[in-house]
């Protein structure tokens, strides 16, 4: 742990602080969907100040004074964006219409809104229904997530208050609390972890988590939530109030059927854990996972097509799959066959993917540095790098920094520059000189970061 050195003071985090606020307060007033150049300017001025307020925490010996004020500014930065505009997405709305289509007993993977076997709920909900996103895709969201979106609806009046602005209120809340509660247990990790508290600022303080959680509702917070617990337990093994190997599995596995990433940490958590039951706890949950779906009108029935859609179509701005496919693309045409360049793209970054996650393991690499490299190579190499994914990897760099990701997630809100044309022309265009601001410092950061671990390493 660094001392607190001569010329920095505890002070010094306010005025970064408030840079910050501001940030978040005229992005949720202008929104990205009215005001595109203003609110984007503050968030990324905002995220600046986070990199800085990063480095200065680090360097504070702080204490429990020092906790209180980053718990309490991060709360003030989520009530700030709660009260803001969800203008950065409008993934909510899908929330909601899924969520209340759970409570009227649908399965929201049978058909998608704009199907015909929507057309009784369109006219129940005709607002919400003009505000759902790709109303030809059925959903795509695992279990977990529907299941959750579904309580929302329903502590927010059920489906006949759907078509109203409440549920999507309450949607916000809910996932700001989520991620309220990912600080927490951050919190204890830090403290279990012997490093200055003032790093909590990494996931208090980040504009990107405050907007995309309280500002947009996104359910990652509750995924990465229960990624966070249970590592955190599985870390404390040697404690005598641990949770059950079991316990732990399914909470990986309701992690996973929020977002499939926390499925691939059972292995890793089995072996710290040395007990077959963590496997067990997973089965469990996922049984009733499936079983809960079964009860619904129509079942799994069209899961599939919805997971088809995003896993071959989806595409945004990312760093490597593009290269890949257009060198595919080059030889096989988009037929949607077994050779479509889609797919032979995102088999190779599966393949690659893979055997990164098999170097961790063969290395024997604990759960927070597995953690980090996982999730780091899953943002690196997905087709789809929505800004909100960044949020993934943050937990973990508050003790395990990296330079790399830390300029990722600061630049994050340019991800968001393709609104710009899908607001005014309904295209989705990305400028020329988007990835190389983004690609080109990042992997110099990364290469420089891996020389300067494999300096520790030898030395």
């Amino acid at each position: 742990m660094l001392g607190n050195p001569p010329h920095l003071r505890f002070w010094g985090l306010f005025p970064l602080f408030l840079v910050i606020l501001g940030a978040v307060h005229v992005v949720g007033v202008h929104g990205l969907d009215r005001r595109f150049d203003v609110a984007l300017a503050a968030w990324m001025t905002g995220s600046a100040a986070w990199l800085v307020t990063w480095w200065y925490a680090r360097r504070l010996a702080g204490g429990k004074g020092l906790l209180s004020v980053v718990l309490i500014g991060a709360v003030a930065l989520r009530v700030v964006a709660l009260f803001g505009s969800p203008g950065s997405s409008d993934d909510v709305h899908r929330y909601v219409w899924e969520g209340a289509l759970v409570l009227e007993g649908q399965s929201p993977y049978a058909w998608a809104p704009g199907d015909p076997e929507g057309e009784s709920y369109r006219r129940r909900w005709p607002d919400l229904f003009a505000r759902v996103n790709h109303p030809d895709v059925s959903a795509a969201y695992p279990p977990v997530a529907q299941l959750a979106n579904a309580a929302v609806v329903g502590a927010c009046g059920g489906p006949r208050r759907a078509n109203g602005p409440a549920p999507v209120g309450g949607m916000r809340l809910f996932y700001a609390l989520c991620d309220l509660g990912v600080l927490f247990a951050l919190a204890r990790w830090i403290r279990r972890a012997e490093e200055p508290p003032g790093l909590l600022v990494v996931w208090g303080w980040s504009p990107l988590v405050a907007l995309e959680f309280a500002g947009s509702a996104h359910f990652d917070s509750l995924g990465i939530l229960l990624l966070v617990l249970a590592l955190l337990a599985a870390e404390r093994r040697s404690e005598p109030s641990r949770a059950s190997p079991a316990a732990l599995g399914g909470l990986l596995a309701l992690g996973g059927l929020v977002k499939f990433l926390p499925f691939a940490f059972v292995p890793f958590v089995q072996r710290r854990l040395a007990s077959w039951r963590v496997s067990l706890g997973v089965a469990t949950t996922l049984v009733l996972a499936v079983s809960w779906v079964l009860t619904l009108e129509g079942g799994w029935s069209g899961l599939g097509a919805g997971l088809g859609e995003y896993s071959l179509r989806w595409e945004s701005t990312n760093l490597v799959h593009r290269w890949l496919e257009g060198g595919f693309e080059s030889v096989f045409s988009r037929d949607g066959g077994p050779t479509d360049p889609r797919r032979l793209a995102r088999a190779t970054i599966g393949s690659i993917w893979l055997g990164i996650a098999l170097l961790c393991w063969r290395r024997r690499w604990d759960l927070l540095g597995t953690a980090r490299t996982l999730l780091g190579a899953f943002l690196v190499l997905t087709p789809t790098l929505h800004p909100w994914y960044l949020t993934w990897v943050l937990p973990f760099l508050a003790v395990r920094p990296s330079r790399a990701l830390g300029f990722l997630v600061a630049v994050a809100p340019l991800l968001y520059w393709p609104l710009r044309s899908w607001h005014t022309r309904g295209t989705w265009e990305e400028p020329p000189w988007l990835w190389p601001l983004l690609a080109l410092p990042f992997f110099t950061l990364l290469a420089l970061d891996g020389l300067r671990a494999r300096r520790e390493r030898l030395s």
